[in-house]
């Protein structure tokens, strides 16, 4: 077995120290600004049947996790509509 190097062992130190710092960083994001970054990387899709523009989505998961959509509930109309009816 081929021993690593210094270089390298200093790489993984500075790497496991970069965790760490990220680690504590997630811990003291408050949970709004949490939930408010996560609603902006959502997809904007609109309404099938009233195109209005709708972030609300669930992934749905079918068949013990073969196949997986996403699910969209419009806030306007309240009807849903699944990933795979969007025309494409």
């Amino acid at each position: 077995m081929k021993a690593r190097s210094t270089y390298q062992i200093m790489q993984d130190m500075r790497a496991a120290e970069q965790a760490r710092e990220d680690i504590a960083k997630a811990r003291t994001v408050h949970p709004d600004t949490l939930a408010r970054v996560f609603e902006m990387q959502r997809e904007q899709v609109p309404c099938l049947f009233c195109s209005a523009i709708t972030k609300t989505d669930v992934h749905v998961d079918y068949n013990g996790g073969i196949s997986v959509f996403t699910k969209y509930v419009c806030p306007k109309c309240t009807h849903e509509f699944m990933e795979k009816d969007i025309p494409r």
